[in-house]
């Protein structure tokens, strides 16, 4: 046998199998990517502020649009441009590919703004609902009193304090694809 087989077998104090070595190197260079990671995308923050901070339009089909086609008017040509820039520069060409890094993550990211107001203009554009949560039309059904509570789906609602009582009480309760109901002896905390 070798040396390693031998340790393994045995658990000799201090000897760790590869496979734990590995998971262990894996979870620190993971949390090192999240940190790089979360101090790179803090660098973007400035921009998105300077768009949400100054929008109060309604949640219309219009205002989606004209959001997503004003942060795309503003964000394609200044990418062109600073890509553009950067590539025809002459610096090096590991300075350009850092330079296009830069400007990829600190600006590009703003494609972000135009992608969820197309995503909110398609929401706003569904035809006609008659799901209490999105139709608020004259006529329409709506909810049943201003105490409306919305539940998960998911485990952690069964825990901390017992809600049930205050769930109940509530004039309207919303669960989403719930599987804790009355016949899951959670009444307690789900109500």
């Amino acid at each position: 046998k070798s040396c390693s087989r031998v340790s393994l077998e045995t658990g000799v104090a201090g000897d760790r199998p590869a496979a734990g070595m590995a998971e262990t190197v894996s979870n620190t260079l993971w949390k090192v990517v999240v940190s790089v990671h979360r101090g790179w995308t803090t660098m973007t923050y400035p921009i998105g502020i300077l768009f949400l901070h100054n929008c109060h339009w309604p949640s219309t089909k219009e205002s989606a649009r004209s959001f997503w086609m004003m942060t795309l008017s503003m964000w394609l040509p200044v990418s062109l441009g600073l890509h553009y820039t950067t590539w025809s520069s002459s610096r090096s060409l590991f300075s350009r590919y850092v330079g296009h890094f830069l400007w990829f993550s600190v600006w590009d990211c703003m494609l972000v703004f135009p992608l969820s107001g197309k995503l909110a203009e398609a929401v706003f554009s569904r035809k006609e609902c008659t799901n209490r949560l999105f139709n608020h039309a004259e006529g329409t059904e709506q909810f049943n009193g201003p105490k409306i509570v919305i539940l998960g789906n998911g485990p952690s609602l069964a825990l901390g304090d017992p809600l049930g009582a205050a769930i109940d009480s509530m004039d309207e309760v919303v669960r989403f694809n719930n599987f804790q109901m009355k016949t899951s002896g959670l009444e307690a905390w789900t109500g």
